[in-house]
């Protein structure tokens, strides 16, 4: 968001809004997943969400692309969203700054794939089932699917802005 606000221009109000909406959205489900997982087990520590693949299958999936989302993987909003940030910073003479968020960005994908494998590949050790309220299982599904759309299809909604 820094390095969209430091290359500001007239030209790249679009890219900062569509960044704005792409991790809004990805922030919301990251969040609602969290609050679901804290709610359920008392805690959001990574052994929390252990063989929540299995056991919660929407709600694991809904979390992977939230945080791929916010990593900037493609086709995601988020890619789209750091794509235009960092297209405008370079025309603005930032290769640094550019190359500094993509590192940052690498340090974040390490720290998300901790939580994504403890959700696929390791075994609930405690057995807690518990249940998701049905309109937590919309926004999940809506805000993914919204996630994916804006990444597929981003002019649907920036040029708009």
């Amino acid at each position: 968001m820094l390095i969209a606000v430091l290359s500001l221009n007239m030209s790249s109000d679009n890219g900062l809004l569509f960044y704005t909406l792409a991790y809004s959205v990805a922030t919301i489900v990251a969040f609602l997943g969290l609050y679901i997982v804290g709610n359920a087990k008392g805690t959001t520590l990574v052994s929390d969400f252990r063989g929540l693949g299995r056991s919660q299958p929407v709600l694991a999936v809904a979390m992977v692309v939230a945080m791929l989302s916010m990593a900037g993987i493609p086709p995601l909003a988020g890619f789209m969203a750091k794509y235009y940030i960092f297209a405008n910073a370079l025309k603005q003479g930032y290769l640094w700054l550019v190359l500094f968020a993509i590192v940052m960005s690498l340090v974040g994908v390490y720290y998300y794939f901790k939580v994504i494998i403890a959700m696929f590949f390791e075994q609930d050790t405690e057995g807690s089932r518990f249940d998701i309220n049905p309109l937590q299982t919309i926004l999940l599904v809506v805000g993914c699917v919204l996630l994916l759309v804006l990444g597929i299809l981003p002019n649907l909604v920036y040029n708009l802005l």
